[in-house]
C-alpha cells in the first residue's frame, strides 16, 4: 500500500480512483506540464476555480503550477 495516497475513493472507474489527502506528502509531479503552464507560455493569463485535489503543500498548488490566481480548496476528503 502507498500510504501518501487516500483509501480508493469509489468513482466511474472500476475499482475506483486514488486523491491526494490533506496528509499527503506529495502531489501532481513537479515535470508534468498543467494547462495553465502551457497557455501562459503562449501569452493567456490563468485562474483556477474550485477543488485541486492534487496537491496540497506550496509547491504543489495552482499558483505554483502555472495559474495566476486561485480560488479553491487543495482538497475535501472532510465534506
Amino acid at each position: 500500500p502507498n500510504d501518501r495516497y487516500a483509501p480508493d475513493a469509489p468513482g466511474p472507474s472500476s475499482g475506483g480512483n486514488m486523491v491526494f489527502t490533506a496528509e499527503s506528502v506529495g502531489g501532481l509531479p513537479l515535470n508534468e506540464t498543467t494547462t495553465a503552464e502551457a497557455l501562459k507560455a503562449e501569452g493567456y493569463a490563468t485562474l483556477a476555480i474550485g477543488k485541486w485535489h492534487l496537491g496540497a503543500r506550496q509547491m504543489y498548488l495552482p499558483t505554483s503550477r502555472g495559474f495566476d490566481e486561485y480560488l479553491g480548496i487543495p482538497f475535501s476528503q472532510d465534506m
